[in-house]
Formats: structure tokens, C-alpha cells, sequence
């Protein structure tokens, strides 16, 4: 699963890279919970980390779980009223819609996807905080994912400003 590899100890004795960011995220003593949505290519995971990840507590929803119980499961699997922070991903949209990742694997998001699962959790519980990783303008096709990424950083803007509201 490739949302997994966001689990991995070390990549060749890095610790602090790409694939390690949930599992050094899950060892902060503010992070209460993880949930990791769209998983759906091959990554860099072994069977230890999927196990690592679940006994942390992580929810891991793939993207065949995802159509067969849908969007609003998986918003619903964030706590409710528990301040939240997005780690966005963008090689978890499909490439067709974000062509500019280092590993395009088809069968991702769509943009809707992502629009109503954030809407979901934003309902659920108040956004403080968002950012958008491994965006890669050299492999993006005609702009097509630059538009997408900046979209998604613009309805990140307003989730966040709901979230203040609140």
C-alpha cells in the first residue's frame, strides 16, 4: 500500500524523509490519532510497517476500502472536535488529475474525492493547520496539476478559515 510507506523507520539510514514522516509524526506526544486516506499504488512499505502503523493506532484506508464504504466513512473515522492538521500528499490524487508526482499510480482521488472527504472532516472537526507535499512542477503535464495543487491549497485556505470561525 503506498500510504504506508509513510510509515517506514529509516529509507538507507534516513530517518526524516519522505517515508518516514507518519511514523515520526505518531512518536509526538500531541498526536492523538492518525487517519491515512487513498492509499493505492505500490510503495516502499514491508509487512512490519503496516503492523507498526496499525498498532500506533492508525486508521489506513486505502482506496478499495475507500469506494466500498466511502467519503464519509472515512471523514468519519477523524475524532470529533479534535483540532486537526492535513498532510496532504498530492501523489494520492490520481495521476490524471496530478500528473507532477515522482511514483503517478493510477486508481487515485479525484479532485471531488478530496473536496468532499476535507469538507467532511472540516464538519467534523476544526482544521488548524495543512500543507501539501511532493508536488513535482517538472513532471506535471501542461499545468494540469499546478492548477489542482493550487486549488486544493485555496479550499485549504477556507477550511482553515471556517475552522477559525468556529
Amino acid at each position: 500500500q503506498k500510504l504506508v510507506e509513510l510509515w517506514r523507520e529509516e529509507v538507507e539510514g534516513e530517518r526524516f524523509g519522505l517515508s518516514s514522516t507518519m511514523r515520526r509524526a505518531s512518536e509526538l506526544s500531541g498526536v492523538k490519532a492518525i487517519v491515512q486516506v487513498g492509499a493505492h499504488g505500490i510503495g516502499s512499505a514491508r509487512e512490519a510497517e503496516v503492523i507498526d502503523a496499525r498498532a500506533a493506532g492508525a486508521q489506513l484506508i486505502d482506496m478499495r476500502m475507500l469506494r466500498a464504504k466511502g467519503i464519509a466513512h472515512a471523514a468519519q473515522c477523524v475524532p470529533a472536535g479534535r483540532p486537526v492538521v492535513v498532510c496532504f500528499d498530492v501523489d494520492g490524487f490520481d495521476p490524471s488529475v496530478v500528473p507532477g508526482v515522482l511514483g503517478r499510480a493510477p486508481g487515485g482521488l479525484g479532485f471531488g474525492d478530496v473536496v468532499d472527504l476535507l469538507n467532511g472532516v472540516a464538519e467534523r472537526a476544526p482544521i488548524i493547520g495543512f500543507n501539501i507535499v511532493e508536488f513535482v512542477p517538472q513532471q506535471d503535464v501542461g499545468g494540469l496539476g499546478t492548477r489542482a495543487v493550487c486549488r486544493l491549497a485555496m479550499l485549504a485556505a477556507g477550511l482553515l478559515a471556517r475552522s477559525v470561525e468556529r
